[in-house]
């Protein structure tokens, strides 16, 4: 037993129970009997997707002077952190009891299940069972790294023999790959071995020893989907008004080999690529409605919904093709309708609602789970059943809208779970009608209260005295001649400065209409003079200090217009020399002065808009 290692061997292992078989986490003495025998053992081993998938089907006997209650199952440890999903039946598919068996005496390196029997078996008679594991993870990408048009190898590492506590008088082993390609597939011998298209047969063996290892390895071509969910956030949100809202957060990566090199998308278009994902698909209930898909960018609208016979078929494709190594994160939610997952308790009054545990994708592994559920306000005696064993289950609350306890929540955390989990599973609970109604009562006296509001405010007397409202008049019209002052003075001081440039340009022979560009500011410069002198006489009624510095405005505008068309008309004469520079920044500094003295009135007026 010293040479057992992960890498030179795998023994069968099992590890967790379907609904029906119940695994108990207290362990139970081992309490070994020599008695059993396994007198035929048929193993076959599934290889075609990601898990491992093993039907074992066992015919023990009771060869010992002793009745048998019950029989041992033997694993080794390096395998038993990859199991996921077990059950065991009899002969007439009724689920077997297991337990973990524990004892200071049993041999290291291994792990111990007691199966009980549904009957007592007597000396010298035979029972049947039936085993069946699922298996995560065991098959490891090899090589590590693949370019993106390179197909998939797998290596595989088990036991030649059903690993057993037990004498075994005859087994065989089958195991079906998922590439009927002989050519890539190697294996290690042991006769009698066959191998044919897609298959592997290992045996008849016969007269085994308790705990016999002989190393078996495998090396085949695998291109299916080798996707992940690292991390799962289920919330399941129940409203006894509405229906019950399911948010599911995914983290998923392909857990295939990584890719090497660089990504092609050309090449990728052309060829695509044997390990890559390109889309996941799963099936809801057929009274999902309202589905979402979106990732932290927004909806996601490569995504197909096809109603069925058998539920809702989602097809969801995700931004970019998955390959090795390669994660994604997304959101996906749909509602249900309450009448088809709460039921009620007539006796009791209490409700049960019951809805899938897992995730509706196929053939993927989950890696961690957390299923929140939140009930409605005022829950109480809440009771939990699942029908496998789970890490944790944690009670909380949750606020909502409209909440003033808080909503009771149960939080079933869990690793390690394949497809044959997503069962179903039960929240039990109590709430009183005067809780479910709490929410209605209280938005119809809001709306009563707004309306009385509203009835109350148009009856009151809000107006104000004459006087303050003829304050608040002059001060509304003395603003608007204020803002009209300021748009007639700043359209004028654009046109000027304008006129400015063109006669720039006029100097340098460059602008021979000239005359026109003055022309049309002697214009609106005549414009401008009479709204500002209809501004002041309107402002004369309102606001007499103001005026006075309109006025000033009014007189210092003028000046500016007079001495700069002095200078224009001057130079526009036909025997008139250019102007020199000197005599041009000597009229452009006595312009400048008069111009900063208008600025500063039109500030000084305008300074409280």
């Amino acid at each position: 037993l010293g040479g057992l290692t992960s890498e030179g061997w795998a023994g069968l292992s099992f590890a967790i129970l379907s609904s029906a078989a119940i695994l108990s986490s207290l362990p139970a003495a081992l309490g070994f009997y020599e008695g059993l025998v396994n007198a035929d053992v048929n193993r076959k081993i599934d290889l075609t997707t990601q898990l491992t998938k093993v039907d074992v089907k066992i015919a023990l006997n009771n060869s010992g002077s002793q009745d048998a209650t019950s029989f041992l199952l033997a694993f080794s440890t390096s395998t038993e952190s990859h199991l996921s999903y077990l059950s065991v039946e009899d002969a007439v598919g009724n689920y077997l009891t297991v337990a973990k068996a524990s004892d200071e005496t049993a041999p290291s390196g291994f792990v111990f299940y007691r199966v009980g029997l549904n009957k007592t078996l007597k000396p010298e008679l035979k029972v049947s069972v039936a085993l069946y594991a699922v298996f995560t993870h065991r098959m490891v990408p090899y090589p590590a790294e693949i370019t993106q048009s390179e197909n998939h190898l797998v290596k595989f590492t088990d036991n030649h023999y059903f690993l057993s506590p037990y004498r075994t008088k005859k087994q065989k082993t089958t195991i079906k790959l998922s590439t009927d390609n002989d050519d890539t597939t190697t294996m290690t011998e042991f006769p009698p071995t066959d191998k044919k298209k897609g298959e592997i047969t290992y045996g008849p063996y016969s007269e085994i020893a308790p705990y016999t290892l002989s190393p078996m390895e495998l090396h085949f071509e695998n291109n299916r989907p080798f996707l992940a969910v690292t991390k799962l956030l289920k919330e399941i949100e129940v409203s006894h008004w509405g229906n019950i809202a399911v948010e599911e957060v995914y983290k998923m990566r392909n857990a295939a080999a990584k890719l090497k090199g660089s990504f092609s998308r050309y090449d990728y278009q052309f060829s695509g690529g044997p390990s890559a994902i390109k889309e996941v698909t799963g099936l809801l209930p057929e009274t999902a409605t309202d589905i979402y898909y979106r990732d932290s960018i927004g909806n996601i609208s490569t995504s197909n919904v096809l109603p069925t016979e058998k539920g809702v078929q989602i097809e969801m494709r995700p931004r970019f093709p998955l390959f090795g190594g390669w994660k994604t994160e997304f959101c996906f939610g749909y509602n249900l309708p309450i009448e088809n997952y709460v039921r009620v308790f007539r006796t009791s009054g209490a409700f049960a609602l019951r809805v899938p545990f897992s995730t509706h994708y196929d053939g993927v592994v989950v890696d961690d789970i957390a299923v929140k559920v939140i009930l409605p306000e005022g829950a109480r005696d809440i009771e939990v059943s699942v029908p496998f064993p789970v890490d944790a289950i944690e009670h909380g609350t949750y606020f909502g809208t409209l909440d003033f306890v808080g909503r009771p929540t149960v939080i079933i955390r869990k690793s390690n779970l394949v497809p044959e989990h997503t069962v179903d599973f039960q929240v039990t609970y109590r709430v009183s009608s005067l809780h479910l109604l709490r929410k209605p009562v209280l938005v119809s006296i809001g709306l009563l209260l707004l309306t009385a509001a509203v009835m109350a405010y148009v009856r009151m007397d809000v107006s104000i005295s004459k006087e303050e409202k003829d304050g608040k008049q002059a001060a509304a019209r003395v603003f608007e001649l204020l803002v009209s002052f300021q748009a007639n003075e700043k359209r004028r001081a654009e046109a000027y400065k304008t006129l400015d440039a063109q006669h720039a340009q006029f100097v340098l022979g460059k602008r021979p209409a000239f005359a026109d560009d003055t022309k049309r500011v002697k214009d609106l410069n005549k414009e401008c003079n009479d709204k500002l002198q209809d501004i002041i006489k309107d402002m004369k009624l309102w606001d007499a200090a103001k005026v006075a510095k309109m006025t000033e405005v009014a007189t210092a505008t003028q000046e500016r217009h007079n001495t700069v068309f002095a200078y224009y008309t001057a130079d526009l004469k036909a025997s008139a020399p250019k102007p020199s520079k000197d005599v041009l920044t000597e009229r452009h500094s006595k312009v400048e002065v008069i111009e900063t003295e208008i600025q500063d009135l039109v500030r000084d007026l305008t300074d409280d808009l």
